[in-house]
């Protein structure tokens, strides 16, 4: 008895891991990109801000920005939702901020 149960463990341990790297993988050979864009209001400026997650595929992206939005831009009282949406290309600028290198953005008012 005690086997089967080890055994039943170790299954169960094995399917877990699998779909936790199956999930997320330490490598994403073609990621697709959740792109945010709201207005935030404070002391009575609009500050433009744009929020970009990395994820696995079309779909993973798609249900990472629906968990962003309701758990936590739902929440800014202060914000005003412009867009979202999930491309395989952000654009150079963007893409060094997930590589740890330096971008630079302008800012015309």
């Amino acid at each position: 008895m005690l086997v089967k149960v080890i055994a039943i463990a170790a299954i169960g341990y094995g399917l877990f891991y699998y779909y936790q790297a199956q999930q997320n993988p330490w490598q994403i050979d073609a990621p697709v990109y959740a792109e945010f864009r709201v207005d935030m209001k404070a002391a009575g400026q609009t500050l433009n801000a744009v929020l970009i997650g990395k994820s696995v595929d079309q779909n993973d992206c798609e249900q990472r920005a629906q968990k962003v939005w309701r758990e936590t831009l739902e929440g800014c009282a202060a914000c005003t939702f412009k867009s979202a949406e999930c491309k395989t290309d952000i654009g150079s600028r963007y893409e060094k901020l997930f590589d740890n290198r330096s971008t630079y953005t302008s800012y015309v008012s």
